[in-house]
């Protein structure tokens, strides 16, 4: 299209996806705690109190490093270089954050929570 310019594979812009991405992962996280929370006040009301703490403990454990981490940067993509100087190229300009503990974390809390779930459905049969 005319005046547009042609833009190439160094010029990559990642644009808002990087951000879009780490929200994403914030709110499974949110909803694991919450989903952990529920289950925890269930199974006090049903009397299971050990996998109410359980599901407790697991809330903690998912909520407690997003809230301890220092904040480097938002996102999944960090800056890089001073506000007044120019990178040379697009892959000097933004480095991946490392996602893999954040990625392992919250599967992993989404895996217990759903063992926790199916001990809980195991217990509520078993007591009927």
């Amino acid at each position: 299209m005319p005046g547009q310019a042609v833009s190439g594979p160094s010029a990559r812009d990642p644009g808002l996806q990087p951000e879009r991405t780490s929200l994403a992962w914030q709110r499974t996280v949110v909803s694991v705690a919450l989903a952990s929370v529920v289950l925890a006040l269930g199974q006090l009301r049903a009397g299971v109190p050990v996998v109410a703490v359980a599901a407790a403990a697991l809330a903690a454990l998912a909520v407690a490093p997003g809230v301890l981490r220092p904040r480097r940067g938002r996102g999944l993509v960090e800056q890089r270089g001073d506000a007044g100087t120019a990178p040379r190229t697009a892959a000097a300009a933004t480095a991946p954050r490392e996602v893999w503990p954040l990625l392992v974390r919250t599967t992993g809390t989404v895996a217990a929570l759903g063992l926790l779930g199916a001990v809980a459905t195991l217990a509520h049969v078993v007591r009927a």
